[in-house]
């Protein structure tokens, strides 16, 4: 509808078509409603949805085909959401498009329709996005703004922040085991090898996901209770998703 297919029209495609022919892609993003690109040679590219200035060229005309963000080629990674940011190869993090929660991280809730810097630091590593934003430095340190109505800053409020906020993370979790509903029981937690999960449904299907929501495991199961190997994980935090 918005171009964000950006193969220069604004018709749905059922099957993969492939945008030009430029074959030196390196990296992309899929947003709300547009889309954002690297190329090898560190150029920032982005088409579709831009009335809030998603696309950070500087208005707010949608494009349906791969429109250069500025000409700078130091950038190193973007993420879209409803609206966009990038880091740079400096480690700086760059943000654009719209603001209504702060999101954008400059104190403000105005949009900005070309990419402007976050504060002076230069130790951002990695992004993620959607009406609020969480990042990593590279010391390790936990970072969250923006749309806070259900708590998704982590800072344990619900208000919005329009700064980057820390997010001071346990070494633990605090409870062994996640009773989920009167239905449902889940341990260890943490969990070192072996998943325990307890249901008085039938459980037919488990899924877990990393923190960038890719498949690592899924399972059919026909049973009310389960065991889950995961001794073969890298440690780190996933999403586990369960149906019965």
């Amino acid at each position: 509808v918005y171009g964000q297919l950006g193969d220069e029209t604004n018709i749905s495609r059922l099957l993969p078509t492939q945008i030009g022919s430029d074959s030196n892609w390196s990296g992309i993003a899929g947003g709300d409603n547009h889309s954002l690109a690297l190329k090898t040679d560190g150029t920032l590219w982005a088409w579709g949805y831009n009335y809030r200035g998603e696309l950070g060229d500087g208005t707010t005309i949608t494009k349906n085909t791969p429109n250069q963000v500025g000409t700078n080629n130091d950038w190193s990674s973007m993420e879209a959401g409803v609206f966009s940011l990038a880091i740079k190869t400096n480690n700086s993090l760059w943000t654009w498009g719209s603001n209504d929660y702060g999101q954008l991280g400059d104190g403000s809730t105005a949009d900005k329709h070309e990419p402007i810097q976050v504060g002076t630091d230069n130790n951002w590593q990695i992004t993620d996005a959607l009406m609020h934003a969480v990042a990593l430095k590279t010391d390790g340190s936990l970072w969250a703004w923006g749309w806070n109505n259900l708590g998704q800053v982590g800072d344990g409020t619900f208000t919005d922040k329009y700064w980057p906020t820390a997010i001071a993370c346990p070494e633990t979790l605090a409870n062994e085991t996640i009773t989920a509903s009167d239905n449902l029981k889940i341990y260890p937690n943490p969990v070192d090898t072996n998943l325990i999960i307890e249901s008085k449904e039938i459980i037919v299907l488990t899924t877990l996901t990393d923190c960038k929501g890719r498949i690592i495991k899924t399972d059919l199961q026909s049973s009310t209770t389960t065991n889950l190997n995961l001794e073969n994980l890298q440690s780190g935090i996933y999403f586990l998703k369960i149906v019965t």
